[in-house]
């Protein structure tokens, strides 16, 4: 007798701590309760029991539809604002730190924000070594003097960016788009933007020493003092390119296939036809 009561003592403290079992057992006790006190209606009126059941059903569904529906919309598009804010705010807390947990942190919060469709992010003085930003979209973000060095940014949507004086050095870039974007004075030593799109970009004065330019589109881009030391050009297009000149060209590794303005081109086979090969 003593073991059961015991085992009875043990069973009811344990339910509050399970809400599926306590919901049961609040239920199944209504429900005798309901049921007997209902029990005449069943036999006596039971028309006029099935017609309050239907309105009441009819209310159910208005409930289900305002509470269960509107009210979870409203709860999940209010959290979903606290976390964008969150995300920036984390942001914003990380700029000037130049760690590599800076980096990853940064890196999560891109991430998030971008599968909620936030694009236009403040990233200037963040530091991003060492990550993985592949098929990112950043359109019209300021990453003005951060640091990429060594950062994956293939197939990223850069467009319109503003990365002036930002360091980009040996970072990948394939297929990258930066249509539109500013990077004057960015160091993109060693960079790898095949394929790549700087149309109708300004690159005042970037640092493009060793970098591979195979097949990359320079059309209408902005050139002035933008450093070719040693790139490699060939199948580039720099047709409608403002600013470049042929000391530029003559320092690149290779312009083999490159598309270039018929006055360059010429000057270029005069000078150095090797280049074009």
């Amino acid at each position: 007798m003593k073991k059961t009561l015991l085992s009875i003592a043990s069973f009811l403290k344990k339910i509050p701590e399970t809400p599926i079992a306590t919901s049961m057992i609040v239920l199944f006790f209504a429900s005798i309760v309901v049921i007997n006190l209902s029990l005449p209606l069943y036999s006596q009126n039971f028309d006029a029991f099935y017609s309050n059941i239907l309105a009441e059903a009819h209310g159910m569904l208005f409930d289900i539809f305002f509470m269960g529906i509107i009210i979870f919309w409203l709860n999940q598009n209010a959290e979903r604002k606290l976390n964008i804010k969150r995300y920036l705010d984390d942001i914003d807390d990380l700029r000037y730190w130049n760690s590599q947990e800076a980096a990853f942190r940064n890196v999560g919060n891109i991430k998030r924000l971008n599968r909620e469709n936030i694009q236009k992010l403040n990233l200037s003085h963040c530091y991003l070594q060492h990550t993985t930003l592949n098929k990112v979209i950043l359109d019209n973000s300021n990453l003005n003097s951060s640091d990429l060095t060594n950062c994956s940014l293939i197939s990223a949507k850069l467009r319109n960016v503003r990365f002036n004086q930002a360091k980009l050095e040996n970072a990948r870039m394939d297929f990258a788009d930066l249509e539109s974007a500013h990077l004057s004075g960015a160091d993109m030593k060693g960079s790898s933007p095949i394929r790549a799109s700087f149309k109708n970009a300004n690159m005042i004065k970037t640092n493009l020493e060793d970098a591979l330019l195979m097949e990359t589109n320079f059309e209408g881009a902005c050139l002035i003092g933008t450093n070719f030391k040693n790139a490699n050009l060939s199948k580039a297009n720099l047709k409608g390119a403002v600013g470049l000149t042929v000391d530029q060209l003559l320092e690149s590794k290779s312009l083999f296939n490159a598309k270039l303005d018929h006055e360059l081109h010429v000057q270029i086979t005069l000078l150095k036809p090797e280049l074009i090969g």
